[in-house]
C-alpha cells in the first residue's frame, strides 16, 4: 500500500478552468446538439506549454448571460476529489459500516 501511495503522490494531477468567450469556436450542449457537455472529456493547453495537450473530464458547468458581457460559459476540468486509493477508500468504508453495525448493537 505504500507504493501504491508514492505513485499517487508522483502522479501529474492537473485541474484547469476554462473559459470561452461567446462559445466560440465550441458548441456545447447535450446529446448531439453540441461538441461537448458537462461529463465529456475534453482536451486543452495552457497558454505558454503548447506541445503539451490536458485531457480531463468536465467536472462543473456554469453558463450565465450578464448583462454587460453577454454569455459567460465557465467550466472546470480535472479531479475535485482527494487522492486516495482504492483499497484505501474501501477499508475506510468498510471500517466505517462496521462502526455503524457497533453502535446499533448487531457487531
Amino acid at each position: 500500500m505504500d507504493l501504491r501511495a508514492r505513485r499517487r503522490e508522483t502522479d501529474p494531477d492537473t485541474a484547469f478552468t476554462l473559459r470561452v468567450a461567446n462559445a466560440s469556436p465550441w458548441i456545447i450542449g447535450d446529446n448531439g446538439f453540441g461538441h461537448w457537455w458537462l461529463g465529456d472529456r475534453v482536451g486543452g493547453t495552457q497558454k505558454y506549454l503548447m506541445p503539451r495537450v490536458f485531457v480531463r473530464r468536465c467536472r462543473e458547468l456554469d453558463i450565465s448571460w450578464d448583462g454587460g458581457k453577454g454569455l459567460v460559459i465557465s467550466a472546470k476540468f480535472g479531479a475535485t476529489r482527494s487522492k486516495k486509493d482504492g483499497i484505501e477508500r474501501m477499508s475506510e468504508l468498510i471500517a466505517k459500516a462496521f462502526g455503524g453495525l457497533q453502535q446499533i448493537g448487531l457487531w
